[in-house]
């Protein structure tokens, strides 16, 4: 009897993928600017993002974003 592995990789990068946001989604989420989103990156206040093969912008991770808000009451 073949046992099935609960984990399947296309799960595990689905869900790898909705931790994930673009700049657009991240400031609609801050309720802030793009050119401010990007004054924070270069100030050090947020990451900076991570570029994916097959992905044009940078991407963040959504919990980065979250904790930064959480810190400065957004």
């Amino acid at each position: 009897m073949i046992q099935k592995n609960c984990y399947s990789p296309a799960e595990g990068e689905r869900e790898r993928r909705l931790r994930l946001c673009s700049i657009s989604q991240a400031c609609r989420y801050l309720g802030i600017s793009q050119p401010t989103f990007r004054k924070l990156v270069k100030q050090g206040e947020l990451p900076q993002g991570r570029k994916i093969a097959g992905i044009r912008e940078r991407i963040w991770n959504k919990e980065n974003i979250e904790e930064y808000a959480r810190k400065n009451g957004k």
